[in-house]
């Protein structure tokens, strides 16, 4: 049994947007309007060498700013947020490859102290876990992009407890298995919801307002 996780929009700790800028850098008190990053998170964060020379990755906000926000666990938002807890606990289950830096918040040139882990997953076979051929999909009219309506995994998905969904519309999404969905219900972890795999595509559709009319 697998499990898709999706932010939860009803729990405090996590809105349904943020307004936090990632970049390289700290924000700072002097500044009067946000500064825009020149990365592109997460595209650039594989793509480009620089990135993968620090350890360290910011969140900067600059207004509609809550605290609640820090007390999540997991998030999804340009890449993965995930709190010390929880990937202290991923650590003892079969993660497929990431590439990760520590995520520090801040708030008009404060640092809060809560720090998180940013991760990205590779998507790139051998780290796609849809399986075509056996799940019914739409392709988009236009681009040709794919939409599973109905989703089978790869059995190599097997040898992991985590991972992306990998070449379609919902790549990016993680998943999980049983035994460590679990494992993080006895933790009480929150920010987010276990999605079955059999409703994802259409519970995914309707909280991200997915047009299925420009796919056929």
């Amino acid at each position: 049994m697998y499990y898709a996780l999706l932010n939860d929009t009803k729990q405090r700790c996590t809105p349904k947007f943020i307004s936090g800028i990632y970049d390289i850098n700290p924000s700072y008190k002097e500044e009067k309007t946000p500064r825009v990053s020149k990365y592109m998170f997460p595209y650039d964060f594989q793509r480009k060498e620089e990135l993968q020379e620090i350890d360290t990755l910011y969140l900067n906000f600059y207004k509609n700013f809550s605290k609640s926000f820090l007390d999540t666990d997991y998030r999804i938002d340009h890449g993965h947020i995930f709190s010390l807890d929880f990937f202290q606990l991923l650590k003892n289950f079969r993660i497929s490859e990431y590439l990760k830096k520590d995520l520090i918040v801040t708030h008009k040139g404060e640092l809060l102290t809560t720090p998180f882990v940013y991760m990205d997953f590779i998507q790139k076979p051998p780290f796609d876990f849809i399986d075509l051929e056996s799940s019914v999909v739409l392709k988009h009219k236009e681009y040709g992009n794919i939409f599973p309506q109905k989703i089978a995994l790869q059995t190599k998905a097997e040898n992991y407890d985590i991972f992306p969904f990998g070449n379609t519309d919902i790549s990016r999404f993680l998943v999980v298995n049983k035994k460590l969905k679990e494992a993080i219900e006895k933790e009480k972890l929150k920010g987010f919801k276990f999605i079955p795999l059999e409703e994802f595509p259409k519970v995914f559709a309707s909280e991200y307002n997915f047009n299925l009319k420009e796919y056929k």
